[in-house]
Order: C-alpha cells, then sequence, then structure tokens
C-alpha cells in the first residue's frame, strides 16, 4: 500500500513538472502566483 501511494505521488509529481514546463509558455499568470 505504502509503495502504490509513493509511486503515485511520483507520478503525480512528474506530471506536474511536465504541466509547469509547458504551462508556463501559455499561461505565466497561472502558474506564477
Amino acid at each position: 500500500m505504502k509503495t502504490t501511494l509513493w509511486r503515485a505521488l511520483e507520478v503525480a509529481s512528474l506530471l506536474l513538472k511536465i504541466d509547469d514546463y509547458f504551462y508556463v509558455k501559455d499561461r505565466p499568470f497561472f502558474h506564477k502566483q
């Protein structure tokens, strides 16, 4: 159960990094508050 949670957190953090990387160009006001 714990490993599944950590795996989900890793995936979520990775997706957030990708999301920030792509969205910062289009919507800087949304990610830089």
